[in-house]
């Protein structure tokens, strides 16, 4: 198995979808539904649904981002999601069950429930450029666990870098474990 289980995104790559995009039942060995990687030129997808059901979610069998692996660079956010459903995705030795991210990443809306990791169950966030932080704006962060670490919503691994972090405005968060 290699990466991307559902999409392999990279080296020049470029995704757009509006219509509500689907990735259920993958399997690789990091980004498990979606695997997004420098070199790509953008990533955006609105209102569909990585993940799904405890039946139907994406799996990184020994990598990070069970969902999502994301690891972009850039001037602006080149992973935008947009009414994103993430669910029920798992990262079952490492992090980030839902999203791991060591690249720009924008979430607006949409939820991040039910996944599973080591730590950050739901969101694994390394980026540590302090002029682009990655930004969740009203999304709802439920029900994720981290099995042996922290975070089981969202796990803030940047804060130890300089100027790392991640910028969190409105949503939730509610009955993760960790």
């Amino acid at each position: 198995t290699n990466v991307g289980g559902g999409i392999d995104n990279e080296s020049g790559g470029s995704l757009t979808d509006t219509a509500g995009l689907v990735v259920t039942s993958n399997t690789g060995t990091s980004g498990g539904g979606v695997y997004n990687t420098a070199g790509a030129l953008a990533l955006s997808l609105s209102n569909g649904m990585i993940g799904g059901s405890s039946t139907t979610g994406n799996a990184a069998t020994t990598g990070p981002g069970g969902g999502i692996f994301n690891a972009t660079t850039g001037a602006a956010p080149t992973t935008r999601l947009s009414g994103e459903t993430i669910s029920w995705n798992t990262a079952t030795s490492s992090l980030g069950g839902g999203i791991y991210s060591v690249g720009s990443l924008s979430v607006s809306t949409g939820s991040i429930s039910s996944n599973k990791s080591t730590a950050g169950g739901g969101l694994y966030n390394l980026a540590v450029s302090p002029a682009l932080p990655p930004v969740l704006n009203g999304v709802t962060v439920s029900g994720n666990t981290a099995t042996t670490g922290q975070g089981g919503g969202i796990d803030d691994g940047a804060h130890t870098a300089a100027g790392g972090g991640l910028v969190m405005t409105g949503g939730s968060l509610s009955n993760n474990t960790a």
